[in-house]
């Protein structure tokens, strides 16, 4: 068995038989699909059986309810696949792609996780998309940063090596489970490869925790990012001095630690919290290539430090 499809499966009675027909119409045979019911209590489980009933290939785990991560986790217990991918039951897959992708695969052995383009079906009803150049990495501090994969660590536009989930699963009782997982692999050292080929189709979910996240589920996103960014500052600053002087790294450095600042910006708003580090360098801001408010925002930092910059910051949002 080459590859494993994941698929969990929790009260979606309306959109994964959806999901299902563009598995199965990827024009490729080897694969196994494991629809994981986590405890339905809609027509999802009985849409799932009269698809394996009609395919052999579709497995079908049923389960108490867990979440997300759970149903994941059992499903990889049982992966046999040599490689493994994710979809969610509301959203598709163009058709072929999985064939194309397993295609580059046997051309590039080496690869143990190949990132592929999708497209966001937005509640607004308006379309955006992610491409990807066609490019391979084994540095994965370039990868992080050039590709901004902070920005997409999600699950489902990715086929991996099994190998990598030996010892990692996703977090269970927790919510942004693949910004935590991502980096977790990604520690490991894999082969990454971007390509052009390929298209997930993700439907946005206007209820979906990144869009109401409070102070706890904010505080799990910036812990999740805590993984990298300390292994890029790192004990002996080997690395960050590696990046000090690589002007085009230190800019998407800059770019991925204000990225992080601004969601401990909002930690602060809601818990008076301080988690991420302070940085071990110095760095002149009117240099970088970035936004003008983030430079901004930057530079106060630079010159007052994080505390200073999220008291302001507050003060700014509730005035009163």
């Amino acid at each position: 068995m080459t590859l494993t499809v994941i698929i969990p499966v929790y009260q979606v009675e309306d959109t994964v038989g959806r999901c299902l027909e563009s598995i199965l119409a990827q024009e490729y045979d080897d694969m196994e699909i494991i629809a994981v019911n986590d405890g339905s209590t809609d027509k999802s489980r009985d849409i799932c059986q009269q698809f394996a009933d009609k395919d052999k290939r579709i497995k079908i785990i049923d389960k108490e309810n867990g979440g997300l991560s759970s149903a994941r986790n059992a499903a990889l217990d049982i992966a046999a696949g040599e490689y493994v991918t994710f979809a969610d039951s509301d959203d598709e897959v163009e058709t072929g792609t999985y064939g194309k992708l397993m295609g580059i695969i046997a051309k590039n052995p080496d690869i143990d996780l190949l990132e592929y383009p999708f497209l966001r079906h937005l509640p607004n009803g308006t379309i955006s998309t992610m491409p990807f150049d066609n490019k391979k990495y084994k540095d994965m501090l370039f990868y992080f940063l050039e590709c901004k994969a902070y920005n997409h660590s999600y699950a489902w536009n990715k086929i991996y090596r099994r190998k990598f989930f030996n010892d990692i699963r996703y977090p269970e009782g927790r919510v942004f489970e693949d910004v935590h997982t991502l980096p977790r692999i990604l520690d490991k050292d894999p082969v990454v490869m971007t390509t052009k080929e390929g298209l997930y189709k993700y439907h946005s979910n206007p209820k979906g925790i990144t869009r109401n996240a409070g102070s706890k589920e904010l505080t799990w996103l910036l812990e999740s990012n805590m993984i990298l960014l300390k292994r890029m500052i790192g004990d002996d600053n080997k690395i960050i001095e590696e990046i000090t002087n690589d002007d085009n790294l230190l800019n998407r450095f800059y770019e991925y630690y204000a990225h992080v600042m601004n969601i401990q910006l909002d930690v602060y708003d809601k818990t008076k919290n301080i988690i991420i580090p302070d940085l071990p360098i110095k760095v002149e801001t009117k240099k970088l290539d970035l936004p003008k408010f983030t430079k901004f925002k930057l530079n106060i930092k630079e010159k007052t430090g994080l505390k200073t910059l999220c008291k302001i910051h507050k003060m700014i949002r509730h005035p009163w």
